[in-house]
């Protein structure tokens, strides 16, 4: 008998921009539970009952301590995670940083640095979900 498959995990990811037109990344680190080392888009897994902009609000507050204006929300993502066979179904979003707050590393291994970057110069490795993001966004806004 053929095992069912198993419906894709839900989440979300925020382009965060700023006034320069850089996007905020971020660097998984050796506590995160895949892809450790490849530079993404801040996000996680939307819980249950949570929509998609309230799942963004909180990954910003829990990942860099920021609170965010979500400007803009971007066709939806699918991706595997090869290591894992986990599929993954995501909701992008494009935001900015509330005025006077600075983003910091909150989850301290998880996530091993941060940094602004133009758009067409992206850091590598770039996960496959943030890849698919920026096209989107580019497709979009034509940067």
């Amino acid at each position: 008998m053929e095992e069912e498959p198993k419906p894709a995990n839900k989440a979300v990811g925020v382009i965060i921009v700023n006034e320069k037109g850089e996007a905020l990344l971020t660097q998984r680190g050796e506590k995160a539970r895949n892809q450790v080392g490849y530079w993404e888009n801040i996000g996680g897994e939307q819980e249950s009952g949570e929509t998609p902009e309230a799942a963004a609000l909180r990954e910003a507050m829990e990942e860099l301590g920021v609170e965010i204006e979500i400007t803009e929300r971007l066709p939806g993502v699918e991706h595997n995670i090869p290591e894992t066979g986990e599929q993954w179904q995501t909701i992008p979003f494009v935001a900015t940083i509330r005025a006077g707050q600075t983003p910091r590393i909150i989850e301290e291994g998880k996530m091993s640095a941060f940094g602004w970057f133009p758009l067409d110069n992206l850091p590598e490795p770039l996960s496959e979900a943030s890849r698919a993001d920026f096209v989107h966004y580019q497709r979009i806004h034509g940067k």
